[in-house]
């Protein structure tokens, strides 16, 4: 791609201006960048290279795993984040009835998991205790007002 450049460019002033450049200098800017070398990905080609950079991201501490979560913790979350969802489809207006008999369900479910919570020797850490409890006490007060 060459650049044209007329006679009549060559007298303009040649003052800076302010903001973006003139069209040549944008051209120009262009195919400088078409000419620059791609950048070259590294490879490992030798083993000693390999164990190198190994070496180096040994030393770089990994997350340490979690403790295992009991399945009844694991069960009763699941349930939660199904009630939270079934509430957001009602607010919108989806399927209203099918989704408030799906929610009743849900939360029959949900007292029920809870309560063999209660009597089952788990440990459950104390945000998930705080939630359950939350959840809890608003199921009971919808049902005694109803």
């Amino acid at each position: 791609m060459d650049i044209i450049i007329r006679k009549d460019d060559d007298k303009r002033d040649e003052t800076p201006k302010k903001g973006r450049g003139s069209v040549i200098d944008i051209l120009r800017k262009m195919k400088g960048e078409e000419s620059r070398k791609a950048v070259k990905l590294e490879s490992f080609g030798d083993m000693e290279d390999f164990d190198r950079k190994k070496e180096l991201y040994k030393d770089i501490p990994v997350k340490e795993k979690s403790f295992q979560k009991d399945p009844l913790e694991i069960e009763i979350l699941d349930i939660m984040n199904e009630l939270d969802k079934l509430s957001g489809r009602m607010k919108r207006g989806e399927d209203y009835l099918n989704l408030y008999f799906d929610l009743k369900r849900m939360e029959d479910k949900f007292l029920e998991t809870a309560v063999e919570l209660e009597k089952g020797d788990t440990e459950i850490s104390e945000a998930v205790l705080k939630r359950i409890n939350t959840k809890k006490k608003i199921i009971e007060n919808k049902k005694f007002k109803i």
